[in-house]
């Protein structure tokens, strides 16, 4: 996450206007902060919508679960995908130019380190592409901290694992 300070640090020593985004892998960006510093919705290629506990559309205003629908992927469509985050559409948003008021980053995807410490879990992304490497072979996986310095990787691939040395 940019934070402001650093936002503004870059803007000073680089020279150029900074454009800060919210984007997930998978998809695509998912908001970017406008001119006038709102975080705008792509709503060219994303419908984004605010879901409460029972997956029902929270109105404009109302926090709840940001689920995306990818509007461009014909071949491989996320269809209501659940990005792990929590947010605010603002209630001045309209269909076409959609406004994230508010944005609570991932609150199912962190590690806790042995310190005490909080990890993002992108930050085993690295790490699992290294393991796995990029021969497709590894379909999906998921990784469980156990205790603070222990974490199991469960996989579901074509053909099993090799051991480097």
């Amino acid at each position: 996450m940019l934070f402001e300070e650093d936002k503004l640090l870059l803007e000073e020593y680089l020279g150029v206007p900074i454009i800060n985004e919210y984007g997930a892998a998978e998809l695509d960006i998912i908001a970017f902060q406008n001119p006038e510093n709102e975080w705008q919705v792509n709503a060219e290629t994303l419908f984004v919508e605010i879901l409460d506990e029972n997956d029902q559309p929270l109105p404009y205003g109302k926090e709840g679960r940001i689920v995306i629908t990818n509007l461009y992927n014909k071949a491989h469509p996320f269809i209501r995908y659940e990005v792990g985050d929590y947010g605010i559409l603002d209630e001045k948003s309209t269909l076409k130019k959609p406004i994230l008021k508010k944005l609570t980053g991932r609150t199912n995807d962190i590690a806790i380190l042995p310190s005490g410490k909080t990890c993002p879990g992108m930050t085993f992304y690295s790490i699992t592409k290294k393991l796995f490497g990029d021969d497709g072979n590894v379909k999906e996986f998921v990784i469980i901290q156990t205790k603070t310095d222990t974490f199991e990787i469960q996989y579901t691939s074509e053909m099993p694992l090799k051991k480097q040395k």
